[in-house]
């Protein structure tokens, strides 16, 4: 059951990736100081992508999201299940209690057991995701081929460790941190 609920995770996550990479590529070029100037809107900023850089550049970016997909699966999988099994073993009050639902016994879900799981989850979740999403915002900004700082997801990876350590790869975490973790 874990690895089909893994491996569906992940094939879902992945389709998501390839469906609304258009749309990040977009929403960053048109936040991004870099390139915000460039563009007078959502509308624009896709036609002159398009126009300027071919239909492939929308997805600029797209490798790093990609290859992190089954890691942060994995990892918001494994430590939902585990906070959930810590609950029921230490704090009482937040385990599932059953009802009587047509002379069965089903568990009703308990709110704040789903929020704290949930949250647990997306915290674990961030050591694979801000390098991720770094990476990939980081590629997406790229848009005259000639200027390029990196050549592509391994090489700005290595760039940004160069110039900052470990941190460098970490750079925007706690921004992703409030976004992500009360999220899952």
């Amino acid at each position: 059951a874990v690895v089909k609920d893994l491996f569906a995770g992940t094939i879902g996550g992945c389709g998501g990736i390839v469906a609304g990479q258009p749309l990040d590529t977009i929403k960053v070029r048109l936040q991004s100081p870099q390139t915000a100037k460039l563009y007078r809107g959502s509308l624009h900023c896709f036609i002159k992508i398009i126009t300027e850089e071919g239909f492939l550049a929308l997805y600029k970016g797209i490798a790093s999201p990609l290859a992190g997909n089954a890691p942060m699966q994995a990892i918001v999988f494994g430590m939902n299940g585990n906070a959930n099994r810590l609950m029921d073993r230490y704090v009482p009050a937040l385990r599932e209690k059953p009802e009587e639902i047509s002379g069965g016994k089903k568990p009703l879900p308990n709110l704040a057991r789903m929020y704290l799981a949930g949250t647990w989850a997306g915290i674990g979740q961030l050591s694979v995701c801000v390098p991720v999403e770094l990476i990939k915002c980081q590629l997406q900004v790229q848009q005259d081929s000639k200027l390029k700082l990196y050549k592509g997801p391994l090489d700005c990876a290595y760039k940004l460790w160069r110039s900052g350590g470990a941190f460098g790869l970490y750079r925007g975490f706690w921004a992703t941190f409030w976004r992500d973790a009360p999220t899952y």
